[in-house]
């Protein structure tokens, strides 16, 4: 099964959360934030679907011993 990603439906002034499930404990995650294009694929199954070029880091963190 492929690491999943979901989140709430964002609220201006308000908070949303970004949820992983699926993956390996303590893998790395990555949030970014941009354009979209065409899947491009970074290896181990994993694609892109944003331009690399023009996107921003919006957040970092690990999963937990669970993968979430």
């Amino acid at each position: 099964m492929l690491p999943q990603l979901s989140a709430d439906d964002p609220v201006l002034g308000g908070t949303s959360e970004i949820r992983v499930s699926g993956a390996e404990a303590s893998a790395s995650v990555f949030i970014f934030d941009g354009p979209k294009t065409s899947p491009t694929s970074l290896g181990a199954g994993c694609f892109a679907h944003l331009d690399l070029s023009a996107c921003l880091l919006v957040a970092t963190g690990t999963t937990d011993v669970l993968g979430a």
